[in-house]
């Protein structure tokens, strides 16, 4: 049996509908509070389990040979330290504990390329860095960095794992409309009238789901993997967005200068109005960084490669306009 933890994501509702068509038993565990639209139309057994309680994670684990841990809370804004630290450590120490105690064959462990050490400006990232807290930036990316740490400890000790860092996830079946799917959204509907430019890697949650399913089949113990698509600057990612939908509007992008600015009263406009401004501090600081991703480790061991980005982007805008109002 295979178990997916954080089956209601992006990258896990997308897991969920690849292994069920294989031969393979599948078990989705979801969070106790969390609605489970994304896989309501995928025939799959749904449990319920709170991963910072032990007990629970430990029965929702029973019966499984390969475990992909997915769980986790990505926040950009302020005060979230002690729930992301929470579900993204003390959560990932338990699924280690019942990997140990249950006898789990492999756990396939999902971190992300902000848990590893950040180079200077411009840098080519790959497998080589380090897992850092001290040397990374943001509660999310600190948060992911100590788990990862976590899981190599758990290696040391006899787990066999691997571990996967995606870069920016975007493409279909994006229930829960992440940040990057806002952004996707909102330009094929002539509201991205403002932006900032700058860069980052993104890549499908298809390809993702490709390398993490051949990571669980051929992955070594103890390597990580990065994940990686295209680097692409946000004005060519608008404009292109416009391309496809054949949209002429403006967007008025404004100089980092600016923006660095009024991300410093992102927490004031999220309290305002409950929604997560598209400038914070933390953003800010992602997209000036100009990084490579570099996915050759994978691309040898896993066989991945990424499809076009321009692909992705069309196949995201057509899911959108068939399950959201646009």
């Amino acid at each position: 049996m295979i178990s997916i933890t954080g089956a209601t994501g992006h990258i896990g509702n997308v897991l969920v509908r690849k292994l069920v068509n294989s031969e393979e038993k599948i078990r989705a565990i979801t969070a106790p509070f969390d609605n489970t639209p994304s896989l309501k139309d995928v025939d799959v057994e749904v449990i319920k389990a709170d991963v910072t309680n032990y007990e629970q994670i430990y029965n929702a684990l029973k019966g499984s040979d390969i475990v992909f841990h997915l769980a986790a809370i990505i926040s950009i804004m302020p005060g979230m330290k002690q729930k992301v630290f929470n579900v993204n450590v003390n959560g990932t120490k338990n699924v280690i504990k019942a990997c140990f105690e249950l006898g789990i064959s492999k756990l396939i462990y999902t971190s992300s390329v902000h848990a590893l050490e950040e180079p200077v400006k411009g840098s080519n990232i790959d497998e080589t860095l380090c897992f850092d807290p001290k040397k990374t930036s943001g509660i999310y990316g600190k948060s992911k960095a100590v788990a990862a740490l976590e899981v190599q400890k758990a290696i040391k000790k006899g787990l066999n794992a691997v571990i996967i860092c995606p870069t920016g996830v975007i493409g279909p079946y994006d229930f829960k409309l992440s940040e990057m799917g806002s952004m996707i959204f909102d330009t094929m509907n002539k509201k991205m009238k403002m932006c900032v430019n700058g860069s980052f890697d993104f890549v499908d949650v298809r390809d993702i789901v490709n390398g993490e399913i051949e990571a669980m089949k051929k992955g070594k113990n103890g390597n990580v993997y990065i994940l990686s698509g295209h680097k692409i600057n946000f004005y060519d990612l608008v404009n292109e967005i416009k391309k496809i939908e054949n949209l002429d509007y403006k967007t008025v992008f404004l100089p980092k200068s600016l923006t660095n600015i009024i991300s410093w009263f992102s927490p004031f406009y999220y309290k305002l109005f409950k929604k997560i401004p598209r400038f914070t501090p933390y953003t800010m600081h992602t997209i000036s960084r100009n990084y490579t991703f570099s996915f050759e480790n994978a691309k040898n061991e896993l066989n991945y490669f990424p499809q076009p980005l321009e692909k992705t982007l069309k196949d995201t805008i057509d899911w959108f306009k068939k399950n959201y109002n646009t």
